[in-house]
């Protein structure tokens, strides 16, 4: 029924007031409390950090080509997601510097594939991938198994020349009813790999827009400035996208991630 009302909307020239009322989120919280960090006073008024009027006019379109919350907003909470879809087991540690968190993500199966880089449809035909093994089509099994967010996008720079990516995967992780050897299925995929990745700390900043928006990347940089200030030194050759949620419409969430040097064993 709302895939029939969003095509109405859409052919009617209703697009946003048809969102407007199948989107009626929970905003009653605050910026920290959705990114899950207090904030660096000399980072909130830095123009890739401030956050837009979100009643504004809806009069630009994101880097994605859709048309809802487009500019930089408040940031769908972490619980609210899980809530709503599987998480992968993971725990949040307390920490006295300002501007990220620092999550701990034990030893568990992730389905991994390599990104196309070259490919305008890379990065989708990859998830394409991963979504085959997890609906059955491409596991050993026929084993339909449920969507964990987030999306992850490991992209492994060149040691020579940090600005380049020398390596982009991407990583789903198995639902925890799967994780045993003996339930777990094999991909039928030679380009899907299912591997275990060790236990990872990992730091991270919180956007509420798009992963290919200017202001997300910047955030790679704000993380790097807060770490150095806590003493904090981060794999130097990997950047981490994790996504959280669906590009087509509502409140986005998604994290700019630098892995603990330690971590780096997979």
């Amino acid at each position: 029924k709302q895939w029939y009302q969003r095509r109405v909307a859409i052919t009617t020239g209703e697009y946003r007031q048809f969102f407007d009322n199948v989107e009626k989120e929970d905003t009653d919280y605050t910026r920290a409390e959705a990114d899950g960090y207090e904030e660096c006073e000399d980072f909130v008024n830095l123009p890739q950090n401030v956050l837009v009027d979100e009643d504004a006019e809806n009069d630009v379109i994101a880097p994605n080509g859709q048309h809802h919350f487009m500019r930089r907003h408040k940031a769908k909470p972490l619980e609210q997601i899980c809530a709503k879809f599987p998480c992968p087991e993971f725990q949040q540690e307390n920490t006295s510097w300002c501007g990220f968190k620092k999550t701990f993500i034990p030893r568990g199966y992730w389905i991994f594939t390599t990104v196309d880089t070259s490919s305008p449809k890379g990065f989708r035909d990859a998830y394409k991938r991963l979504h085959a093994y997890r609906s059955g089509k491409n596991n050993d099994r026929n084993q339909k198994m449920a969507f964990v967010v987030p999306v992850i996008e490991f992209k492994w720079l060149n040691p020579e020349d940090p600005t380049k990516v020398a390596l982009d995967r991407m990583a789903i992780n198995i639902p925890a009813k799967y994780q045993d050897d003996a339930v777990r299925p094999e991909s039928t995929d030679p380009e899907v790999q299912v591997l275990p990745l060790n236990d990872t700390i990992l730091y991270s900043r919180t956007y509420g827009g798009y992963r290919e928006d200017q202001g997300f990347l910047d955030q790679f940089d704000l993380l790097n400035r807060a770490l150095e200030r806590a003493g904090i030194t981060p794999f130097p050759f990997l950047k981490i996208t994790a996504a959280f949620t669906h590009q087509g419409y509502g409140r986005q969430r998604v994290e700019a991630v630098l892995a603990d040097i330690s971590s780096i064993t997979f």
